[in-house]
Formats: structure tokens, C-alpha cells, sequence
């Protein structure tokens, strides 16, 4: 009887091989996509609730363009990664550790390079960036029910802390991909609701003209006179971030894409090209699964951004601070009245928890991965899922902490977060070119038309990345030049 590869971790796709045709129609497709599931969880949460509703509330509907551009630019190289990984049946940092490059001893006879080092320090940023999403369920159950004083944010994040480490404990991807599904549903449907119902209001709707003119880069809308770095303080954070492009590929090894593909045999054999033909079909259904993630949270961060315009914007409203969850249900008023609390409350504790979960979830596999690339774990499926569900609880535990005890302010932790992971997306573009060439076998590598699309993306990262860095930079001077 075969195993559902639903019910194994990446170290079982590795070393376990279960050739199987791909679908040959579009609805048998439909029924091998997930992965992407779970990465639009995790994405329609911190960087689009926060972020682009906050950009949207700041600069109005002039960076409308640069929405898009960010959520469409980086899918090139999350597909890259998950083609390496269906190819080789190796886990992202496993490839990644075999990017040329200055490398150190982590072990006896273990060696860990740069681009592993670089991901480990962006790493423990998130650990403050997934308390942010902890603190974003905190302070909206706080609001619908503030029974308990000034401390009910920090203990509504400390219970849903306690939910996930129980849920991913026991769960497997079937959970995490379910409740993915269910929870960014439910508040993906009641945003693109209310941003539709805004259009048809009069003192809400956004010119069509205005409209128009947002998907034009010369546009004159933006009057924010710091407009060019939230720009790229957006860009940086919406869409596919660096911790989603590491961790695509593992959900897709869980989902079963490799391991159908089976083993690539040596040589030019009969078995060989029918290796690659199958490799091939598995690809187009990822790559299907990655677009069609891609539609998902392209449209929920329109429907964030268009809000942020239409109703923040004109009334000159900031999310940030304590009052971020207070401010951003105020975007849903003119539409749901006094219910608009109610809805608001409901939708952002899903998908902020689905993103909460999913976060620490993908965490805990590449922190488990990385203490094996790194020599530290033994190389065994049994080890690694002992260390995943152990991670799951630390994890969970330090970053309800971050919140609770280090900084009650939501948006902060996840921005910070944010400017590191632009940091990463660069050496992740680069390292994604270096798969394409030297990875990927020649039957599976991509044409010219996606290879052109692939440069664009690593240049779009690379230009991310050089504002992550100036603005880490502006922030340490900021803080050295701070009164003592």
C-alpha cells in the first residue's frame, strides 16, 4: 500500500522514491496543488495586513504599481528553488550549502558556507518578527474581549502561542495545509469584499482615472515626501519574502513532488528520459501550484493596499504602535458599520494565525534542516522529526517572549524582521541563478523567455536588498546617536 507522502518529511523524499505519472488534466492538477496554500498563508498575514495596508494609508493609491511588481517579481526565483529541489530531491539548504563560497567548520567533516550562514542570522530575526504576528492576535482578541486589563494582549499571544506549539506537536501537512486553506479564506473573502463595496460608495471609491494612473510608475499621486523609501520598505516585505523562498521547496518535498519523480537515473537510458519526462510533469504541476499562489496573495494585497488608500489615507490614519489592530478595523467601517469591529477582529485573528502557524511551522523544519546541513543532528527522518516537534515549542515560546516582554509593538518586530529578510533576497537570487545553471538537469532547465523573467527577478531582489541594508544601516546610526 503506498505511503501518503503527505505523511513524510523531507528526509523521506530524499531517500524515497515513489515514481508516479503526473496528472494529465487540469482538475487532477487542481488535486496535487498545496504548497503554495500554505505559503499564500503565510504571506496574506505580517506583510499585507501591516505592511501594505499601512503603505497604503501613507502614500494613497500612487504606489499601486510597485504592489503588483513586488508580488509578481519574486516568484521566478521561489520556482527556481522548488525546481532544484523536485530535480535533486535534496531540501533548499541542503543545495544552498553548495553554493561556491567561503565556507566554516561546523562539525568534524562539516562545513557550512556563506549563504547558510547569512540565512541562520536572518533567522533569528524572525524569531521577533513571528512574535509581531503573535502580538497582531494578541491585541485583536484584546479588543474583542478586553477583560483582562493592560496585560490581555501579551496573554491572548501567549495562548495562541501555546495552540500552535500543541497544533504542530502532532500535526503533519495535511493539517497545515487544511487549516491554511480554511483561515486565509475567511479573511481573504471578507477584504476583497469590503475593498469591492468601498468602490461602490461615494465619498470611499478611487477614481477610475486614479485607478489608472497608480499602474503608472511616473504617476504625480504620491506626495509623501519619504515616498521612495516606503516604496521599497513595501517592496521588501509583500509578497514571496526570503524565509517563504527557502521554505517552498520543503513543502513541496512533504507534498510529494520529488518523491513521485523518483530517482534520475545515470547516464542517456531509456529509464533517463523517462525520468525526465515525468521530472517535467511534477514541475508543471509546482509551478502551477507557485501561480497559482501567486493570484492568491497578488489579490489580497491589492485589496489591503486599495483600503489603505481609499479610507486611511484621506483621514490621515497610521497603523502602528499598540493601536494597529484599533486602526486598521477603522478601514472597514464606512462598508460593515458597527459590525465592521466584529468582522475586522474575526478575519485578522484567522489570518494572522494562519500565518502565525505556518511561520513556525516552516521554521522549525529549516531550523531542524539546518542543524543537519550544519552536522549537529544525525541524518535520519526519526531525528529530524523529533527536532522539528521540539523546535516547534522553543520556538514558539521565544517569540511569544519577544512580544510579551521585549516589545509590545506589533508592526516593529515584523518590519525589523521584513529589512532582514530583504537583506537575504539578493544572495537568494544569485544562489537561485547558480541552481538554474549548475543544478538543474539539462532537460528540466527553463527556456530563455523564463530565464530573462529569472535575471529581472534577481535584479528586483537585488534592489531590495540595497534598501534592507541602507535601512539597517540608518537604524544603527539611529540608535548610537540616541540619547543615553
Amino acid at each position: 500500500m503506498r505511503t501518503d507522502p503527505s505523511d513524510l518529511g523531507p528526509q523521506d523524499a530524499v531517500r524515497t522514491a515513489d515514481p508516479t505519472d503526473p496528472p494529465a488534466t487540469f482538475g487532477g492538477t487542481l488535486k496535487h496543488l498545496g504548497p503554495g496554500v500554505i505559503i499564500a498563508g503565510a504571506i496574506v498575514g505580517s506583510g499585507e495586513l501591516f505592511a501594505t495596508t499601512g503603505t497604503g494609508a501613507r502614500v494613497g493609491i500612487g504606489l499601486l504599481w510597485l504592489i503588483l511588481l513586488g508580488c509578481a517579481i519574486k516568484v521566478f526565483v521561489q520556482v527556481e528553488l522548488g525546481r532544484a529541489a523536485v530535480a535533486t530531491g535534496r531540501t533548499t539548504l541542503d543545495l544552498l550549502n553548495r553554493v561556491p563560497g567561503p565556507r566554516v567548520p561546523t562539525a568534524p567533516g562539516r562545513r557550512a558556507n556563506w549563504v547558510v550562514l547569512l540565512w541562520a542570522l536572518m533567522m533569528l530575526t524572525q524569531l521577533g518578527q513571528v512574535g509581531g504576528l503573535a502580538g497582531g492576535v494578541g491585541q485583536a482578541m484584546h479588543l474583542a474581549l478586553p477583560g483582562f486589563g493592560e496585560h490581555g494582549p501579551a496573554l491572548w499571544a501567549t495562548l495562541a502561542g501555546l495552540l500552535t506549539a500543541a497544533l504542530l506537536w502532532g500535526g503533519r501537512y495535511r493539517l497545515i495545509q487544511a487549516l491554511s486553506a480554511v483561515l486565509v479564506a475567511a479573511f481573504t473573502a471578507l477584504t476583497v469584499g469590503n475593498a469591492i463595496a468601498l468602490q461602490t460608495t461615494e465619498e470611499f471609491a478611487l477614481p477610475t482615472g486614479d485607478l489608472l494612473a497608480g499602474l503608472n510608475p511616473l504617476n504625480d499621486l504620491v506626495a509623501a515626501p519619504d515616498a521612495v523609501f516606503i516604496a521599497l520598505a513595501a517592496f521588501g516585505l509583500i509578497g514571496v519574502g526570503a524565509t517563504e523562498l527557502v521554505a517552498y521547496p520543503y513543502w513541496c518535498l512533504e507534498k510529494g513532488y520529488a518523491r513521485f519523480a523518483g530517482p534520475r537515473p545515470e547516464g542517456a537510458t531509456a529509464d533517463a528520459s523517462a525520468w525526465t519526462a515525468r521530472a517535467r510533469g511534477w514541475m508543471k504541476v509546482m509551478r502551477a501550484d507557485a501561480f497559482a499562489a501567486l493570484l492568491v496573495y497578488t489579490v489580497s494585497t491589492v485589496a489591503f493596499y486599495l483600503i489603505g488608500s481609499a479610507v486611511l489615507h484621506p483621514a490621515g490614519l497610521n497603523p502602528q504602535g499598540s493601536e494597529t489592530i484599533a486602526v486598521l478595523a477603522a478601514a472597514y467601517e464606512p462598508v460593515f458599520g458597527a459590525e465592521a469591529g466584529w468582522l475586522f477582529l474575526a478575519g485578522a485573528v484567522a489570518v494572522l494565525y494562519s500565518t502565525l502557524l505556518i511561520a513556525t511551522a516552516a521554521n522549525a523544519r529549516m531550523w531542524a534542516d539546518g542543524f543537519r546541513v550544519a552536522g549537529w543532528l544525525r541524518n535520519d527522518e526519526g531525528t529530524y522529526r523529533t527536532a522539528v516537534k521540539i523546535l516547534s515549542v522553543l520556538l514558539t515560546a521565544v517569540s511569544v517572549g519577544l512580544f510579551a516582554f521585549v516589545s509590545s509593538d506589533p508592526v516593529l518586530l515584523v518590519v525589523i524582521g521584513g529589512v532582514a529578510q530583504s537583506l537575504l533576497l539578493p544572495v537568494l537570487g544569485v544562489s537561485a541563478l547558480w541552481l538554474r545553471f549548475r543544478v538543474a538537469p539539462p532537460g528540466l532547465r527553463p527556456g530563455e523567455v523564463w530565464t530573462s523573467c529569472l535575471f529581472l527577478s534577481v535584479a528586483g531582489l537585488a534592489l531590495a536588498g540595497a534598501f534592507g541594508g541602507y535601512s539597517a544601516a540608518a537604524k544603527l546610526i539611529e540608535w548610537l546617536n540616541a540619547p543615553a
